[in-house]
């Protein structure tokens, strides 16, 4: 299931009952903490753009917007479609509310991975490892522009909060990739990774001045120190 998919309508009465919802939530907080007004995810039309037309787009909604409106929107085509995209597509499963696999009912009765995820975070306990290098020899003072990526598990980059989210917390996020300018001791990565807070054996690539030629690059491995008894 894609993080981000269209829904459509296919008249003017049908987006009008869509927009005059929207603009009646005002601004919500959601299950989640994110903070949004549902008009904003709307394309804007007139009644005359959807003459001589089969269908308009109306929007493009990450995951978290999608809950907001499994739980929340009471207009009958928006809950049909977001059962055919998390039900189980066009099958009849998309619209059993008794088969315990359907995520469209677990998201409605906040029982699906979602709700159920919990962090396994690393901070204040964190051990990190380099597990694998190219173009590195040492740290030093180098001052580089360093482009950072998580590859397990999957993770995005919120640059307001400065904080990596997994897909199962449902935040808001703005890239796939954080961008640090400055030298990188060891010290200092392991300052940002604590404060990070990833999971226990997330790992992380860290490329330094990627955007001309690479002159540093490397993978961290971040686990929790074994506790003392």
């Amino acid at each position: 299931m894609a993080a981000i998919d269209k829904t459509y309508v296919t008249n003017w009465n049908d987006y009008v009952e869509i927009r005059d919802w929207c603009i009646a939530q005002g601004s919500v907080t959601d299950d989640y903490g994110n903070h949004f007004s549902p008009i904003d995810f709307l394309i804007e039309y007139e009644e005359k753009d959807f003459e001589n037309i089969n269908e308009r787009p109306i929007w493009n909604t990450p995951t978290y917007f999608d809950i907001y409106l499994i739980r929340n929107c009471p207009i009958e085509l928006i809950q049909k479609r977001l059962k055919e995209q998390y039900g189980g597509g066009w099958s009849k499963t998309a619209f059993n509310e008794n088969n315990d696999n359907n995520l469209y009912y677990q998201i409605k009765n906040r029982t699906s991975p979602y709700d159920t995820y919990k962090r396994n975070g690393t901070k204040g306990n964190l051990k990190f490892s380099i597990i694998k290098k190219s173009y590195f020899n040492r740290f030093k003072d180098d001052d580089l522009t360093w482009f950072i990526t998580v590859y397990e598990p999957d993770m995005n980059y919120n640059s307001e909060d400065n904080a990596w989210y997994s897909h199962y917390e449902c935040k808001e996020w703005s890239s796939n990739a954080a961008y640090m300018r400055g030298s990188l001791s060891k010290s200092k990565l392991r300052r940002l990774l604590n404060r990070w807070n990833f999971p226990d054996g997330t790992i992380i690539r860290f490329c330094g001045d990627w955007h001309r030629y690479i002159q540093k690059e490397f993978e961290v491995r971040v686990t929790k120190r074994n506790k003392i008894l």
